[in-house]
C-alpha cells in the first residue's frame, strides 16, 4: 500500500497513512496466527521459561540479586517477574475454536477490502482513496476492540516485555 501511495502524485504526500494501514493489516494477520497457536493455552516464551526456571531453582530473592548484578533495573525485574506470573496463569487458558474461526473470518473480510483497495489504487489512483484507507484502518482499530478474541490476542501479545538480559540486542 505504501508503495502504491508513493507512486501516485495525488497520494504521495499522505503515504504515512498507507504505512499505518499496512501496520494494522500485519497486526491482524499476526493476531490471527497467534490465536490459532494459542487455542489450548499460551506457551511460555524464552523469557518466561528463563525467569520461572531460575525462580524455581534459586528463589525470587536470590535470582533478583543475580539480575541486579547483570545490570537489570528493579523495574525491569518486576516486569519480568510479573510476566512470568502472567505466563504461568495463561498456560491452560482455552479458546473456543468456533469463536476464533468467526473472528478470523471477520479479520479476513478486512484483508479482502485491503486487497481490493490496493488493486483500485494500482489501476487508477485517486485522492478519495486516501479517505478509504483511513476509514479501513479505523474500522480495523474498532474490530480489534470489539472482537473478544482479537482483543484478547492483542492484549496478551502486549504483555510480553522487552528483554535483553545479556546486552546482545541494540546498543553500539
Amino acid at each position: 500500500m505504501w508503495s502504491l501511495f508513493e507512486r501516485s502524485p495525488d497520494l504521495r504526500m499522505e503515504s504515512s497513512q498507507a504505512v499505518q494501514l499496512e501496520s494494522k493489516i500485519n497486526e491482524l494477520i499476526f493476531i490471527s496466527n497467534y490465536l490459532c497457536q494459542t487455542l489450548d493455552g499460551v506457551p511460555p516464551n524464552d523469557l518466561a521459561k528463563y525467569v520461572t526456571n531460575n525462580i524455581e531453582e534459586k528463589g525470587k530473592k536470590k535470582f533478583r540479586k543475580e539480575l541486579r548484578v547483570l545490570g537489570i533495573s528493579h523495574e525491569e525485574i518486576d516486569e519480568w517477574f510479573a510476566f512470568a506470573d502472567f505466563s504461568l496463569k495463561h498456560l491452560s487458558r482455552k479458546l473456543i475454536l468456533k469463536s476464533v474461526k468467526a473472528s478470523i473470518r471477520r479479520a479476513g473480510d478486512y484483508l479482502l477490502r485491503y486487497k481490493e483497495l490496493a488493486i483500485q489504487i494500482d489501476q487508477a489512483p485517486r485522492k478519495d482513496q486516501l479517505q478509504q484507507a483511513v476509514k479501513l484502518k479505523n474500522e480495523i482499530d474498532k474490530l480489534e476492540i470489539d472482537d473478544t478474541n482479537l482483543s484478547l490476542g492483542l492484549w496478551e501479545i502486549h504483555q510480553v516485555p522487552r528483554w535483553d538480559f545479556d546486552g546482545s540486542v541494540g546498543g553500539s
